[in-house]
This record gives structure tokens, sequence and C-alpha cells, in this order.
């Protein structure tokens, strides 16, 4: 081999080698240009995500706030109201026994009537011999306890003795049934049957209003 024949292989093996270098350069840098765009791109997708991640834990904090903000706010308006309708309905109940006192003192032909529905009522509760606990001035009324007996047993088919009770009844007006044992007592007392319609009542009104 010539000089010159050795020069042109050496200058080809260079330009060969020059080649292979720059396209093995140009592949790396294709590369790494390529890696560096999908980072960026994934870097993109995860901060878009962890945007997106970040809005949806705001918005569900922020409902769960609003939610409880407007929980706590009924739950604020309905004891103001339940409170306003407790004082209300206090008052008329008190002005209900006042005028229940009142008319027992007027009508007491109609008021010993109605204690004796509440005595019939309490025994056929009892259903048993009873005593009745009554005021003192309602003792006064004379009320035929025999004629009661044969009316309770036509009404429930069980005969019972129904005596007064040397026990004087502490209430505005009304009647205590008590077994003679003192095992059952119904209590008949103008407070006590008030009371009753005041928890019916006002169970009645606490449903409407969480209902709304």
């Amino acid at each position: 081999m010539t000089e010159e024949e050795l020069g042109r292989f050496l200058e080809r093996i260079r330009a060969d080698s020059i080649h292979s270098a720059n396209t093995i350069i140009e592949e790396a840098r294709r590369k790494v240009a390529q890696r560096i765009e999908e980072s960026i791109k994934q870097g993109r997708e995860d901060a878009f995500k962890q945007r997106e991640d970040m809005l949806r834990d705001a918005r569900t904090k922020s409902m769960a706030l609003r939610n409880r903000v407007l929980s706590e706010a009924r739950l604020k308006a309905n004891a103001i109201r339940l409170n306003a309708v407790n004082r209300a309905l206090e008052s008329i109940l008190h002005d209900v026994l006042e005028e229940f006192i009142e008319w027992s003192k007027n009508d007491r032909i109609g008021y010993m009537e109605l204690l004796k529905n509440l005595i019939i009522e309490g025994i056929e509760t009892i259903r048993e011999d009873v005593e009745l606990i009554l005021k003192e001035e309602d003792l006064k009324l004379n009320l035929d306890l025999t004629s009661l007996s044969r009316e309770v047993a036509d009404k429930i088919g069980v005969n019972v003795k129904v005596t007064f009770s040397k026990e004087k009844l502490d209430a505005a007006g009304g009647v205590v049934i008590r077994s003679v044992d003192g095992r059952i007592v119904v209590h008949n007392t103008f407070e006590a049957i008030i009371e009753r319609f005041k928890r019916r009542l006002h169970s009645r009104i606490l449903k409407m209003l969480l209902e709304k």
C-alpha cells in the first residue's frame, strides 16, 4: 500500500469515526432531549394532577365546611324556634290550667261529670279495687261510688270496689286513682293531663322542626 493509499484509508477511517461519533452524539442529544421533554411533560402532568388533587381536596373541604356551617345554623335556628315555641306553649298551657280551675269552681255539675269520667278511665287501666285521692272540697261533691262501680262493671266487665282515700289531693283539680295495694297509680289531675298533652304536642312540634 502506497503512502497515498494509506493516507486515504486513514482519512476514510477518520471520517467514518467522526460520522459515527457525530451519529452517537446526535442520538445521545436526541435521547437527552426526549428525556427532558418527557420529564417536562411528566412534570406538567404531575403538577396538573397535584393541582387538580389540591383543588378537589379544597372543594371537598369547602363543601364539608359549608355543610357543617349550614347544619350548625339549622340546629341553632331550630333551637331558637323550639325555645320560642316552648315559651309560648308554657304560657298557653298555664292559661289553660287557670281556665280549668275557674271552670271547675263555676260549673260543679260539669266538673263532677269530668271527675267520673277520669275515675272510670283510671279504673279501666288498673282493673282492680281502687281508692280515690281527691281535693278536700271535691269530697263534698258526694260522688256516688256504688253507682260508679256498677257503671265500671257494665263497661269493662270487671267488678271493682271504689273507696275514698284518707289522703288529700294537692293539685289544682282532678283525681288520682290508685290500686288498694298502691302498686298502680293513674294520675288524672289537671296538671298531669296538661303535662301529657304538652309532651305529645312537644313531640309533634319537634318533628315538624326537624322535617324543615
